[in-house]
């Protein structure tokens, strides 16, 4: 385990949670890159309960903040 990994201690909001399912389900990070498909399948399903549970505007914003992670990403 490294240390990055040893001191993550998940998200702490809906919306935090939100980010990271729509992150994990459009680029799984490498240590994870085997997910099948229904794995990817499951974290989108994810997102989408969470998603109910925030207003628009959040969404918005996750979807955005996810968006501005993959364009610094590439």
């Amino acid at each position: 385990m490294d240390e990055q990994t040893e001191h993550y201690e998940g998200p702490k909001t809906d919306y935090e949670a939100l980010v990271l399912a729509l992150k994990l389900a459009l680029t799984p990070p490498p240590r994870l890159a085997f997910l099948e498909e229904d794995k990817v399948a499951q974290v989108t399903d994810m997102a989408e309960v969470i998603a109910q549970r925030l207003s628009d505007d959040e969404v918005h914003r996750a979807m955005a903040e996810v968006q501005t992670h993959l364009n610094r990403s590439n």
